[in-house]
């Protein structure tokens, strides 16, 4: 199973760790190194996460990893990772 990250994810999580390491180094590659392991850990469970009332016509997805939520859609069965976020962002 492939999982692609939109470009949207993949500059959420940089700014993740970018904020983090300006205080903590070691809990920035931690933080990263969760956020970018999640989909591989929960591949087989992907329909697992709750479905977003968002998005109608879509299989837009979450799942919660730490302080993080993860938006992501299933694409002929492989997660498409769409948004990262602190769960206290509003968003």
């Amino acid at each position: 199973m492939n999982i692609k990250w939109s470009n949207k994810a993949i500059a959420d999580i940089n700014l993740v760790f970018e904020t983090l390491s300006l205080e903590d180094s070691d809990k920035a590659l931690k933080v990263l190194k969760s956020l970018v392991e999640a989909p591989m850990q929960h591949q087989q469970q992907m329909r697992m996460g709750e479905r977003s009332d968002d998005f109608d016509d879509r299989d837009v997805r979450r799942m919660l990893i730490g302080e993080y939520e993860m938006r992501y859609e299933l694409r002929n069965k492989e997660p498409f990772i769409l948004r990262v976020w602190h769960t206290l962002e509003a968003r």
